[in-house]
């Protein structure tokens, strides 16, 4: 398309050759800011001649939205408390959302234009409260994600017919739209927007947020005004688009300032926001349609999480070579190297499950507590926090398997910390009904280990056994054999009523990381890395009659 043509269109959008049909009143409020006598007074006689105009601003000024410290009960209030700028600006965004048809003509959604321009204008409000800055005022921010695609609309009303059904009308991302419209049109509605917002003459600061999108609106650098909204319209994708990525969201807010708990709460808050302002806009809301939606992405990117774990869990079993001989493991050097790279691996797959899990469990807990009357949307926002807080176990799991581990020696009573592994673990035992014996036939002086360490490679032993039992009681006996190897220390975790599978056989040697030993196989992982540093090791055996682990610690390193 020829220069000449894109003037001659441009011309034609602002003109209003274009509209369905422009109100009298729109117009007016267009020329009211080029009058420089114009007033506040001037400006509410022109909007008082709607009175269902009337109501919906004040509605809007009333809103939660905005929590206003005092009610707007007139348009001269709403002058007062918003300025005249602001007031003209709402009264003319409002004003335009009349001038187009609801539902679907050709490829363009008007119903789902609108609740997507209302859902971005509520949270970049939300966004500009809480960073405070004069550079944005709330109510300008909720405008200029009100008419940020405003330039789609008036792009569409000259599209040609042989055009029409196929115009992207925001189906697709924005990048993808914008380039459709120059591949077939000759410009995109962005340069649409920001001629035709101009010459309305809104304030400029929103004009230029039209130049700017995707990475480039958020570079630094740019106007506060441009990266909020952009960020509120990346936001807005998670509840109409194809993102599930909360955590972008997150990360590209701490830039400017928002923290990642702000960005929950503002997700959060928005959907009990948009009810009213879309009576406004004569909208008809469908919250909980809206959060099912945002549920389901929300599980969609918990299910990628998964798979990112299960796909790399897959990728650690490749890079080690199993041996297993009669119940004893040993590992040579070359498979510790390859141990080594097992933990390197765990260590990148934790730092990318980090930041998603704690952006999804933190927006549902959130929406959670905000829909306790609504027991279906509770019910799977429930689901979404268990697996968020399953996930996060694995995930911390890994960030301990992963890091490096270097004991802390001190002189330590073993006997005592037995003691103390055994009876923080007493309301477990006794729940199912276990009883532990302890036999501790030597006599020992204090041993320089990491005791804490030590507890806890025991606890979980415990636990494991714990774990295992079929019986509905059953006896575990704690033992320190007198007699065995010189320089040696022996432990003995043993009992009737319970099997070891070769599974725990297998995550104790460090190398099997399958799905079905996430939950306590990184526990065991840990027992076997603690071990391994104070020099030591664990053997297990199994016979017909019973079960047993052995620890074994050299005294002479200790």
């Amino acid at each position: 398309m020829e220069r000449e043509e894109r003037s001659v269109i441009l011309r034609r959008l602002v003109e209003w050759d274009t509209f369905p049909s422009p109100s009298p009143l729109l117009m007016q409020l267009v020329e009211l800011a080029a009058d420089e006598k114009a007033t506040p007074r001037s400006l509410a006689r022109i909007i008082e001649q709607d009175p269902g105009l009337t109501t919906r601003l004040i509605k809007v000024a009333n809103s939660a939205a905005y929590a206003r410290r005092r009610q707007v009960s007139s348009i001269a209030d709403a002058a007062l408390l918003m300025g005249f700028n602001r007031l003209r600006v709402m009264a003319l965004t409002v004003s335009l959302r009349d001038g187009f048809p609801m539902g679907r003509v050709g490829g363009m959604d008007y119903e789902r234009f609108w609740k997507t321009s209302l859902y971005r204008g509520i949270i970049a409000q939300n966004f500009a409260r809480c960073l405070g800055n004069s550079d944005l005022s709330e109510e300008e921010a909720f405008v200029g994600g009100l008419i940020l695609e405003m330039g789609m609309l008036l792009l569409f009303q000259i599209c040609p017919a042989t055009q029409r059904d196929c115009f992207p009308g925001g189906s697709v991302s924005l990048a993808e739209t914008l380039h459709w419209e120059r591949e077939h049109l000759g410009l995109d509605h962005r340069a649409v927007g920001r001629v035709v917002l101009q010459r309305w003459h809104f304030p400029e600061s929103l004009v230029e947020a039209q130049r700017f999108h995707g990475p480039e609106a958020l570079a630094d650098g740019r106007p506060i005004p441009a990266r909020i909204l952009e960020l509120a319209r990346s936001a807005s994708q998670l509840f109409f688009g194809r993102r599930t990525d909360f955590e972008i969201i997150q990360k590209t807010a701490a830039s400017i300032g928002v923290s990642a708990e702000q960005v929950s709460e503002i997700l959060c808050r928005t959907f009990f926001q948009v009810e009213e302002a879309a009576e406004a806009l004569r909208l008809r809301p469908s919250t909980d349609k809206d959060i099912l939606e945002a549920l389901e992405k929300a599980n969609v990117a918990l299910a990628r999480i998964n798979g990112t774990l299960q796909l790399n869990i897959e990728k650690f079993v490749q890079l080690v070579t199993e041996h297993q001989g009669s119940g004893d493991w040993c590992l040579s050097d070359a498979l510790m190297d390859k141990k080594k790279a097992v933990e390197n691996v765990l260590d990148a797959v934790a730092h990318e499950i980090r930041n998603p899990l704690m952006a999804i469990g933190g927006f549902a807990q959130r929406l959670a507590r905000n829909v306790e009357e609504k027991n279906e949307l509770l019910k799977y926002a429930s689901i979404i926090i268990q697996e968020s807080s399953r996930l996060e176990q694995v995930f911390k799991g890994v960030v301990a398997v992963s890091q490096p581990y270097q004991p802390t020696f001190s002189e330590s009573d073993l006997i005592g910390v037995l003691d103390e592994a055994i009876e923080e673990l007493r309301n477990l035992m006794e729940e199912k009904r276990i009883e532990v014996i302890r036999n501790y036939g030597r006599e020992l002086l204090p041993l320089l280990i990491d005791a804490k360490a030590i507890r806890k490679a025991i606890q979980q032993l415990l636990k494991t056994v714990v774990q295992l039992v079929e019986e509905e009681s059953a006896v575990i006996q704690v033992e320190l054999p007198s007699g065995g190897a010189a320089g040696e220390v022996r432990i003995f975790i043993s009992g009737r009523g319970w099997t070891i599978p070769d599974e725990v056989g297998k995550v104790l040697s460090g190398f099997d990381f399958s799905g079905k030993t996430l939950g306590v196989g990184f526990g065991l992982l840990m027992t076997r890395k603690i071990l391994e540093a104070h020099e030591g090791t664990i053997h297990w055996k199994q016979t017909q009659e019973s079960a047993s682990f052995e620890v074994r610690l050299p005294v002479s390193s200790l």
